[in-house]
């Protein structure tokens, strides 16, 4: 008997001690549950998709204060347009509403174009007499094949009116300049 219950004490004894070397992953299986492992996997994946839902939160969040900016900006140049065009001292003219359109648009809201020629040679020396007082031209084509020469590309209307007062009076400063606006900026 001594035998017997020895037998049985070692047994129970190694079960237990099994039990406690596998954890609890033993009774979990048994009772359908995940293991340890499994649970590890699940709040991996959880703390992804709680990290990529806090990206998409603050992605959204970055669109919709550059969007509010993008309509105060359209507000605020808005104005300075209706108000520098019913006073006479600017001509501003949308890309859109240009007959002509250029064929690479500048990088910009707002251009002063300073020349439009057919001939490409003269917008070529405009540029040069621009340069050499010190002003950084553009070269614009158009779709017609005419060359445009843009001067103090900006990103606000109140801006570009500033630097034209830098220009005027110069012997190159045309009497019918007009400022490109591009309004597709402000999407």
């Amino acid at each position: 008997m001594k035998t017997t219950s020895t037998i049985i004490f070692k047994a129970l004894f190694a079960a237990g001690a099994l039990l406690l070397l596998s954890g609890c992953d033993f009774f979990r299986v048994l009772a359908g549950r995940p293991t340890g492992d499994e649970l590890g996997e699940l709040s991996a994946k959880r703390e992804a998709a709680l990290e990529r839902l806090e990206a998409e939160r603050l992605a959204q969040q970055d669109d919709s204060v550059r969007r509010a900016g993008l309509a105060e900006a359209w507000v605020s140049d808005s104005v300075c347009v209706r108000e520098a065009m019913e006073s006479g001292r600017a001509v501003f003219k949308r890309i859109s509403d240009l007959k002509v359109r250029p064929s690479e648009v500048p990088d910009c809201r707002f251009c002063l174009m300073m020349g439009y020629f057919n001939n490409r040679a003269n917008a070529e020396r405009l540029f040069a007499r621009i340069s050499s007082d010190g002003h950084s031209p553009m070269l614009v084509p158009f779709e017609s094949g005419a060359t445009g020469v843009a001067l103090f590309p900006s990103s606000s209307a109140a801006e570009i009116l500033g630097k034209i007062d830098e220009v005027r009076g110069k012997d190159y400063f045309p009497p019918d300049f007009w400022i490109v606006w591009n309004t597709q900026k402000y999407n």
